[in-house]
């Protein structure tokens, strides 16, 4: 811990950010369903960076002794004055232990850390189709039909690395492996990036 940034004798800060839609939440919500994760904290809040409950929380600091484990999304701008508010309560909470996760696009966000910030990218797009095709043909051998995995492919670039986008579209796509279905997806894709 950094003392110079942050006085963090009973709280420690982890920053995750990356691009939207790369899986910081999704991170956070396997780790958070985890049995050891479960077992270690008294209390678990989840909030969003421009939550009036978190200012709530601040203002009211009726929280007491515990291990307390908190993700705070800045899915957008922080509001630096709240942020202050919030671990500053925290800070003056008797007997209590905290673990706070800050989720964010910025580095604005990765220097609240009280520990390095794991920093998420997009897979290489090689990779990417790895994943995407083993979502939208399933147990299909994209070999066997050379059209559907030229129309994969190309939806997987324009999908431009999204896990949400791969896990919707190779599950519809899975569903229904039909040249013409698949055309159609493309199209709509096309015209959605377009727009």
């Amino acid at each position: 811990c950094d003392d110079s940034r942050h006085d963090c004798t009973h709280i420690s800060i982890l920053p995750i950010i990356g691009p939207h839609r790369i899986g910081k939440k999704t991170l956070v919500q396997h780790a958070c369903k985890d049995e050891r994760v479960c077992n270690r904290f008294s209390h678990m809040f989840f909030y969003k960076g421009d939550d009036p409950h978190i200012g709530e929380f601040a203002a009211n600091c009726k929280a007491g002794s515990g291990k307390y484990f908190f993700v705070v999304d800045f899915s957008w701008d922080v509001d630096a004055v709240a942020w202050e508010n919030f671990r500053s309560c925290l800070q003056k909470m008797p007997g209590a232990w905290s673990k706070i996760v800050v989720i964010g696009t910025t580095d604005q966000v990765a220097k609240m850390g009280t520990a390095q910030p794991i920093r998420m990218k997009s897979l290489p797009q090689e990779e990417y189709w790895y994943f995407f095709k083993a979502l939208a043909f399933g147990s299909m051998d994209p070999d066997e039909n050379p059209r559907l995995a030229s129309l994969g492919m190309q939806l997987a670039t324009h999908l431009n690395g999204s896990f949400l986008g791969a896990n919707i579209i190779g599950g519809v796509l899975r569903a229904n492996p039909d040249t013409k279905f698949w055309c159609n997806m493309l199209l709509r894709i096309r015209e959605l990036v377009r727009t």
